[in-house]
């Protein structure tokens, strides 16, 4: 919250409302009501104009799904080239070359 300065008549207004209403006054140890009454101003709590929330960050942040060539990766391992070099080449793991080869039946295991 933030607060603004009003003037007296807006402040009994605001009281009379039912808002908050604070008052700056200097007191000293021996302050009197006439010292409340000469009150330097009134303060009342208002909303903040235009106040921007900050977003919410979501942790880890998402990343947008890879497009990963599956029609390259089986021509590559069909013209010879070894699961690490399609992996370098599209950028992906070799897991993930492996798997592509495995749902196209080709992928042979050398162990």
């Amino acid at each position: 919250m933030s607060y603004k300065e009003i003037d007296i008549r807006k402040a009994l207004d605001a009281v009379a409302e039912g808002k908050k209403v604070y008052m700056l006054v200097r007191l000293a140890s021996d302050a009197t009501v006439m010292d409340l009454q000469a009150s330097q101003a009134f303060m009342i709590e208002s909303e903040v104009q235009n106040r921007v929330e900050p977003k919410k960050q979501v942790w880890p942040p998402k990343k947008d799904p890879k497009v990963i060539d599956h029609g390259k990766i089986v021509a590559c391992y069909k013209a010879g080239r070894t699961v690490a070099w399609i992996a370098d080449e599209t950028g992906c793991s070799h897991q993930t070359v492996i798997n592509h080869l495995k749902k196209e039946g080709i992928y042979k295991n050398d162990k």
